[in-house]
């Protein structure tokens, strides 16, 4: 089975506001959180490194410098170490799942569709 994850990233500053939560829910997932020596999603040297276990029905706040100075991701890793907390380690198989839930405060200043950017339009025209 291919075990999915989130790519490394900053969230853009002009589409969202100043805090980021996130609940997860269902199994327990290690996000990464990187502090790049350039504030871009390319670089490759960090200042820091994290990992956060987000936990079924735990609340992430990503502020500040989490929100700001901090690249976040999900890895592909097989094996989710908890171990460490006196709990089992699980492996990403086939009965493996995760949900979170994001919520992002959406600034006007954010990228628009543009009116020839959207298709719907022509859908609707198609199949009417």
């Amino acid at each position: 089975t291919e075990r999915l994850g989130i790519a490394s990233h900053f969230e853009d500053v002009e589409a969202f506001g100043p805090i980021i939560l996130t609940i997860s829910l269902v199994n327990p997932i290690y996000m990464t959180l990187k502090k790049p020596t350039t504030r871009n999603n390319a670089c490759e040297k960090y200042h820091d490194i994290q990992k956060v276990l987000l936990e079924p029905g735990s609340l992430l706040v990503m502020q500040d410098d989490a929100r700001y100075d901090y690249r976040h991701g999900i890895s592909k890793y097989r094996w989710i170490r908890l171990s460490t907390f006196d709990q089992e380690d699980m492996c990403r198989d086939d009965t493996y799942h995760r949900v979170s839930v994001t919520i992002r405060h959406v600034l006007p200043t954010r990228r628009k569709v543009q009116a020839t950017q959207d298709e719907s339009s022509e859908w609707k025209q198609q199949y009417r």
